[in-house]
């Protein structure tokens, strides 16, 4: 069942929810206090005037939007002001930061239009994050988490507020709003919505994978539900089922549009409707197999009604008339339009001059830049032509024939008889079945000086939608990067960063810790250096369970650390999972996914975990006997109440005493199918190895330059920013970006370092980097490539295992032309069309390369002869010298990596086949031989770097390979042929018909 949740009404001449969360600060060895559950803190109203305490004189109107849709909402309120008589109440869920230009657009309505009784009242929208995150993780990941919480009104708003007409922002008030919101409602009904116009799940019914509990009979002389005179629909095309066309008399599928929701607050409230809304969500997605809701919060309501329908009140379609929609006249004929609605494609289309798709789109676009721009420059305001904004209008009907209301039309069908699927998914649903959703989780977290693995562990939990989770943090010593955190905060990203319960140890604890070694093993139990978790292979049964026993009674006193978190833990109520700071929370959804399936606190819980191999077996997921080195704490949930079965002791094996003990006390359940994580060890964890006292990772430095202003440089700078905030790694420790263009163009850049050169060179992105760089590692990229995160993570996990080796995924050779005698640069090493090449190279293109600071500072050591004629060949060759350099110092070749499917965009390859006017890059210059030149280079430079010298040019096969579909991490530690990787390598290209404009152009 969802937490009650508890909100102090205070009357200042508001009554006004709020709630604070404390957390008491820990002093060493005593128990912490901790709240039974969060809730959120609002920002209290200026005023509010205590005739609000009846909704008859006032209408109240709630907006919800973020930072990208203000001048969408404030367009919208303004017209509601224009065309409404009546007093206005504005409640407004949105980020605080957006209060001021919303207060601008208030004074604007007193000073021009003379409102002096409009109120605007603010909402922190961390209510939005809060609530959402008990159904967010059910609808499709595009779904934002702020489109779910207008559902959650009727806790957000205070509980003097009793009715609300709630609009979304890509609407335009044409009438008076009094005639929508003063809708009556009957004994049942607290929801009123108008009618969807659009066709998809009409014409493709099983392209829609939730419930439609309402249909309507189709009236006469229309084809396939559709007015014969518009273009047929029956141009959509869906790959999940065939078209669906009905005849005259028969029935079709009918939705309700979330747009614009009137809500008796009162009604919802008294009946729990929140409460109950989550519930019927959660037990409908269990029985269709967790499928996604495509239309979010839509999906989720229309699936509401299916189990409450007297709740639905039809609102008449002028309150919600969808002016993009292909069923807007059958829908709406000859009704009064109060309020337009041309969704989000419509409204782009209207603001971008694509189309005008009727009278509508034109007048939205006439409403928008008019009034989204009440504090502009007088210049920017079109002409005022009120006239023009929809009074007295109505749709012009092209109907063949004149029939009745559609809401008159509509028929109850809650067995979905036009979704065969879902409706043999729901003839096994179990109404009522208990979930967890609402309930706490502490998540515990033991930590020690591994600042980058932490916080990105702890990034992991803050990402995930579900919002009711402590992280209980226990470090080993003192550490300074944990940061404590009383309360639910939404940051800059978007992501609701968790409270933290950060424990200190007791001295004893301390003391042991700081005198293991991680080598106990290896001096007791014979174990094999250096990870001391094994012995030799070849040895007996006997022996090796000798080891065992042996290995297990070595001291770990890291152990006791949980003995810490368990004792704050112990009076408070809740789940707990454990999450070593080496581990991830496997996705955005994984806690909330558990929660909706946990519905007992005396079992344990058991999940399948990708801890560098899936954990458990195949044959042993499902049993409720574990074992041994099979499972582990990680795959495992528990109530707080039961933690007092947990064995976790002071030596080695604690994880797997645990998992025996409660096994051996509770029931054991697996709730979700073994291909759902719930834990993923880190990228970067299987490199950095070792058992107890695990290294942090190593950061790297990215790098990139430019010379020219023009329509790529914004994209690549753009890029470079996103990389400055990658969401959940530490991985980059700064960005650096080079200007080789005139000191007077040098770009502005966000949270990137500009270092101006004030000459164009090749050689500044070597020569000028050093002094700003404090990491080992460099990445270098070209202005036309942009490398995904998962993409990055392999190339840096690749160049933790062979550090001193260029690493990157284009690669070339060098060679010496037998019959010449000179060197010769091969352009096609790689192409799968000379499979006799076997794919050998020994250069790495700085496109994409990590690379050591070591050679960089070789490089920057090099004579002015080469660097003068790096700058002076036209073939552009400061990437031969590079490798020529790191061949002759290294004597090994360079390392070319297959990056994971999707995880890399060649902005130059999109130019090329999309014939991108003006698009190429230095290798395409007009007029220029580029194999040429790129000979006469090789030849120079590596005469010059190996003289006499050529016994070796370290011509290699060999690749590494990463997983993929994945995040990062190699497939392997093992090097591959070449021609094992060439549909891999082919993959890790997003297709030129994948690539947004955007990103390159």
């Amino acid at each position: 069942m969802l937490i009650r949740y508890r909100y102090i009404f205070y009357f200042v001449i508001i009554l006004l929810a709020f709630n604070t969360l404390t957390l008491i600060e820990l002093e060493e060895d005593e128990v912490q206090a901790l709240p039974e559950q969060m809730s959120i803190d609002f920002v209290v109203p200026h005023q509010f005037p205590l005739s609000l305490l009846s909704p008859n004189r006032e209408i109240h109107v709630a907006v919800i939007f973020d930072g990208n849709r203000v001048e969408h909402a404030r367009a919208l309120i303004a017209t509601a002001f224009v065309k409404t008589k009546s007093p206005i109440v504005i409640h407004a869920v949105a980020p605080v930061a957006e209060m001021h230009r919303m207060h601008l657009l208030m004074t604007w309505a007193k000073d021009v239009l003379h409102r002096h009784n409009d109120f605007l009242f603010w909402y922190d929208n961390l209510a939005c994050k809060e609530y959402a995150g008990l159904v967010q993780h059910m609808s499709h990941p595009r779904i934002h988490f702020m489109t779910h919480c207008k559902i959650f009104l009727s806790k957000i708003l205070p509980i003097n507020v009793s009715k609300v007409l709630y609009l979304d922002t890509d609407i335009a008030v044409v009438g008076d709003l009094g005639s929508c919101f003063h809708h009556q409602f009957s004994a049942d009904q607290f929801l009123g919505m108008s009618v969807d116009s659009g066709n998809i799940c009409q014409r493709f019914p099983s392209a829609c994978s939730w419930p439609i509990a309402f249909s309507h009979i189709v009236p006469p002389n229309l084809r396939c539900g559709e007015v014969p005179k518009l273009p047929k629909a029956s141009k959509l095309t869906f790959s999940s089922g065939h078209e669906y066309c009905p005849l005259s008399g028969e029935q079709e599928p009918l939705q309700f549009n979330g747009g614009v929701i009137l809500m008796d607050l009162a009604k919802m409230r008294m009946q729990s409707f929140a409460d109950s809304y989550v519930n019927v969500t959660t037990h409908t997605w269990r029985a269709l197999g967790c499928k996604e809701a495509s239309w979010g919060e839509q999906d989720f309501i229309n699936n509401f009604f299916r189990i409450f329908p007297n709740s639905i009140s039809v609102l008449p379609c002028g309150c919600n008339y969808q002016s993009s929609s292909i069923r807007r006249q059958i829908v709406c004929p000859h009704q009064p339009i109060s309020i337009v609605h041309p969704w989000s494609a419509g409204m782009k289309k209207a603001l971008q001059k694509t189309g005008s798709n009727g009278v509508y789109l034109g007048l939205f676009r006439y409403l928008f830049l008019s009034f989204s721009c009440i504090d502009c420059p007088h210049e920017r305001i079109l002409p005022h032509n009120l006239e023009v904004a929809g009074s007295n209008m109505s749709e012009r009907s092209i109907l063949p024939s004149k029939y009745e209301d559609i809401s008159r039309r509509m028929v109850f069908t809650p067995r979905c008889p036009h979704q065969k699927e879902v409706r043999l998914l729901l003839e096994g649903e179990q109404r009522g079945g208990q979930h967890s959703l609402g309930q706490t989780v502490f998540v515990i977290t033991r930590t020690s000086h591994r600042k980058r693995f932490f916080l990105d562990c702890q990034r992991s939990i803050d990402m995930q939608s579900y919002p009711y989770i402590v992280h209980v943090v226990i470090a080993d010593s003192q550490v300074h990067y944990v940061e404590k955190r009383q309360d639910l905060k939404l940051n800059s990203q978007g992501f609701l960063e968790k409270p933290n319960l950060v424990l200190n140890a007791p001295a004893a604890v301390l003391q042991s810790i700081s005198e293991f070694t991680g080598q106990e093993p290896c001096t007791m139990c014979g174990a094999s250096p250096p990870m001391c978790d094994t012995i030799q292979d070849g040895e007996s049964a006997l022996v090796r369970a000798s080891f065992r026993e042996c290995y297990c009674k070595t001291p770990f006193p890291m152990n006791r650390l949980f003995q810490v978190a368990h004792k704050n833990l112990q009076n408070k109520t809740g789940f707990v999972i454990y999450l070593d700071d080496d581990n991830l929370l496997a996705d955005q959804s994984a806690i909330a996914t558990l929660m909706s399936f946990v519905n007992s606190q005396d079992v344990v819980y058991a999940v399948s975990a990708n801890l560098g191999r899936v954990t458990p077996l195949l044959k042993n997921f499902g049993s409720s006997q574990f074992v041994r080195g099979d499972i582990d704490t990680a795959n495992l949930a528990l109530h707080t109440r039961n933690l007092k079965w947990t064995d976790w002791g002071s030596t080695r094996c604690g994880d797997f005493r645990t998992v025996f003990s409660l096994s051996r006390n509770l029931p054991v359940t697996w709730p979700l199918s073994r291909d759902k994580f719930i834990q993923s060890s880190h990228p970067l964890r299987s490199v950095s190895g070792g058992h107890g006292k695990m290294p942090d990772y190593p950061q790297l430095t990215v790098v990139s330059s430019a010379y020219h202003v023009g329509p790529r440089l914004r994209p690549q700078l753009e890029y470079l920013e996103s990389l400055c905030t990658m969401k959940q790694f530490s991985l980059i420790s700064k960005v650096l970006f080079v200007w080789n263009g005139a000191p007077g163009q040098a770009p502005s850049v966000r949270n990137v370092e500009l270092l101006i050169s004030g000459k164009n060179s090749l050689n500044n992105r070597w020569q000028m980097i050093l002094p700003y760089i404090f990491t080992d590692a460099i990445l270098v990229l070209d202005d036309d490539v942009r490398i995904r995160p998962p993409g990055i993570i392999c190339l840096h996990s690749w160049w933790m295992q062979h550090p001193y080796s260029l690493i990157g995924p284009f690669a070339r050779r060098v060679e010496i032309d037998r019959d010449t005698g000179q060197f010769r640069y091969f352009m096609s090493e790689m192409l799968h069309k000379r499979p006799r090449e076997r794919g050998r190279y020994n250069i790495i293109l700085p496109r994409a390369l990590i690379i050591h600071r070591h050679w960089v500072s070789l490089y920057s050591g090099v004579g002015g002869d080469l660097l003068d004629y790096v700058d002076n060949q036209e073939a552009h060759c400061d990437d031969i010298l590079l490798n020529a350099l790191v061949l002759n110092a290294s004597r090994s070749p360079p390392l070319r990596v297959a990056l994971p499917a999707g995880s890399l965009v060649d902005c130059d390859d999109w130019g090329r086949k999309t014939r991108t006017q003006g698009y190429h890059g230095l290798t395409d210059q007009p007029g220029k031989s580029r194999q040429q030149g790129r000979n006469i280079c090789a030849d120079f430079i590596f005469s010059q770097v190996f003289g006499d010298r050529v016994d070796d040019l370290f011509l290699t096969e060999l690749t590494g390979r990463c997983q993929l579909h994945g995040d990062g991490r190699p497939q392997s530690n093992e090097l591959h042929p070449w021609s094992d990787d060439v549909s891999h390598w082919n993959q890790s290209f997003v297709p030129v018909q994948g690539i947004d404009t955007t990103e390159c152009l």
